[in-house]
């Protein structure tokens, strides 16, 4: 029924840098299980409506982008 408890959680998290600040996808009200963590590159969009989330994944590798921790929802 779930992805991940506590300790599945804390394993996968041991294995990266300790520094890096953690985003999660979501929107409207809920819950819903997580995903495996992975490790991005993103960047702020100012302006963005509520709905489309603060941060953007870079999408080529010539765009400079701040590395992140990912906790993205399942989505049904």
């Amino acid at each position: 029924m779930f992805n991940y408890t506590i300790k599945d959680l804390i394993a996968e998290l041991s294995k990266l840098p300790q520094d890096l600040p953690v985003l999660t996808s979501g929107y409207e009200s809920e819950y819903e299980n997580i995903l495996k963590p992975f490790v991005s590159a993103i960047k702020e969009v100012k302006d963005s409506p509520y709905w489309d989330g603060q941060f953007q994944e870079v999408n080529n590798q010539s765009e400079e982008g701040i590395k992140v921790l990912i906790i993205s929802r399942e989505r049904r």
